[in-house]
């Protein structure tokens, strides 16, 4: 039954892809090798060229700034809402006792009203003495107890105060928490940005030193000659010495706009 099918049926049924199929594997493989050789090649140029450094540390002040511009957006943020709240407390501060202050004058008002009328019915009607005394006594437990409850009512607004004061302490100090967290946290992750990128720095230094000669990437180079212009285009802008590989030597371009000549 094997013997008569044909050669990629039986590699299939071993499990084994057809020859095509490894053919293309093989191929992006090589390719991908290439490439990535071609690219250690070109960083560890880009690492002897003159300029490289003061692009690298270009490109952290910019890093620096933008960070510091995001942060001081992120406390405006937060400075706009604590006062918010500040303006709030003191709006329902001053409409609280604005409140008591009102009802408690219509309390007098109301009750000073009911006691006149209640003296002029008692003189109209010539009450006995001891029931007068009686209607004295009762209007002036009236009157306490009115007093008592317009200094409550003044007292209310007071510890509203106080606790709203407390809150928004409070408040205040779980948002210096939440940011004092979050400041720590972008320090570590800046500390550890630094500490990748010195290794990596480190690494990159090793892998240039531990690069063969150039004779042996002359052939490499002619067959990847329009990737190697991709990789040079970013370069072709900055004047700097270009590495002449025809005469294995550095040149001097006399333009301002040069690209990287590969052979």
């Amino acid at each position: 039954m094997v013997a008569s099918l044909d050669q990629p049926a039986a590699l299939i049924l071993h499990g084994c892809p057809p020859p095509s199929r490894l053919h293309a594997r093989t191929r992006s493989h090589s390719r991908t090798r290439s490439h990535s050789r071609t690219r250690s090649h070109s960083l560890a140029l880009a690492r002897r060229l003159p300029g490289s450094h003061s692009l690298a540390g270009l490109h952290a002040c910019t890093l620096a700034r933008s960070y510091a511009c995001t942060l001081a957006r992120s406390l405006a943020r937060l400075h706009l809402p604590a006062r918010t709240l500040a303006l709030a407390r003191r709006l329902a501060g001053s409409c609280a006792c604005t409140l008591a202050r009102s009802h408690a004058f219509t309390l007098a008002h109301t009750l000073a009203r009911s006691l006149a009328l209640a003296c002029s019915h008692a003189r109209t009607r010539s009450l006995a003495p001891p029931r007068l005394a009686l209607a004295r006594r009762l209007a002036g437990s009236r009157a306490c107890t009115l007093a008592r409850s317009y200094a409550r009512t003044l007292a209310r607004p007071r510890l509203a105060r106080l606790y709203a004061r407390r809150h928004a302490g409070s408040h205040a100090c779980t948002l210096a928490r939440t940011l004092a967290r979050t400041l720590a946290r972008s320090l570590a992750r800046l500390h550890l940005l630094a500490r990748t990128l010195a290794l990596a720095r480190s690494h990159l230094l090793a892998c240039s030193l531990a690069l063969p000669r150039l004779d042996n990437w002359t052939p490499l180079l002619k067959g990847l000659h329009p990737l190697a212009q991709t990789l040079a285009r970013p370069w072709s802008v900055i004047d700097f010495h270009i590495f002449n590989p025809s005469s294995w030597g550095w040149m001097v371009p006399s333009s301002a706009s040069h690209v990287m000549k590969v052979p």
